[in-house]
């Protein structure tokens, strides 16, 4: 998986600013025919609901929830004070795999 993460809304926010320039254009019956437009849109709209079946990179809310029962697990140990420095390492090492796996198990 590729690590570089980007803004579904703002590709989407592109997207529509596309169509609506397509839509304009059809409007103002200038050099681009009317059915190069419709192409134009049928491919932008395409390619839109291409973009919001993708899944997310990762879901957010499940890696909240793992951090948090790692807090919760951490919380519930006595530890005396070497042990808790284990413990905090393990859990920042947990965290950050629950952030790569984005959650999923």
């Amino acid at each position: 998986m590729n690590s570089d993460l980007i803004s579904r809304s703002a590709v989407m926010d592109y997207l529509r600013e596309q169509q609506a320039g397509v839509i304009i254009e059809k409007n103002k019956n200038g050099f681009i025919g009317s059915d190069v437009c419709d192409g134009m849109s049928s491919a932008v709209s395409a390619f839109m609901n291409f973009i919001v079946q993708l899944p997310a990179a990762y879901d957010v809310d499940k890696v909240i929830e793992k951090i948090s029962l790692l807090q919760e697990n951490a919380e519930n140990n006595d530890l005396n004070a070497y042990m808790e420095k284990a413990a905090y390492n393990t859990a920042y090492f947990d965290c950050i795999e629950a952030v790569k796996s984005g959650g999923i198990e």
